[in-house]
């Protein structure tokens, strides 16, 4: 992911518990992204989305050059690797738009 102005690698969701009620952390190995107070259902599914994002663009990223590479030079799935290339793409942006549900990463 380069030339991206976002914090890069991996983001979690973390839930505390304290006295000052539920909260969530998103957090990548460095830094606390985002951190709301006094959560909902809705809160934590924004959290699992937000956390997605830097997932969600990768997957993107890739979908996008395969699409462009495909109208420059027409796709055939019998030709070079293109099926084992949609294939990969696919199961990533699958696992993006799991972990962006909240789902497991096991999808």
């Amino acid at each position: 992911m380069s030339n991206t102005k976002f914090t890069e690698g991996e983001w979690e969701v973390t839930t505390l518990e304290g006295l000052e009620g539920t909260r969530i952390l998103i957090e990548s190995d460095d830094r606390v992204i985002c951190d709301i107070f006094n959560i909902n259902d809705i809160d934590i599914a924004n959290a699992n989305l937000m956390a997605a994002s830097p997932l969600l663009y990768k997957a993107l990223e890739n979908v996008h050059k395969l699409v462009s590479e495909a109208c420059a030079t027409g796709c055939n799935p019998n030709d070079g690797d293109w099926a084992d290339r949609l294939f990969k793409s696919q199961a990533q942006t699958s696992k993006a738009l799991a972990s962006a549900r909240g789902d497991s990463h096991d999808t």
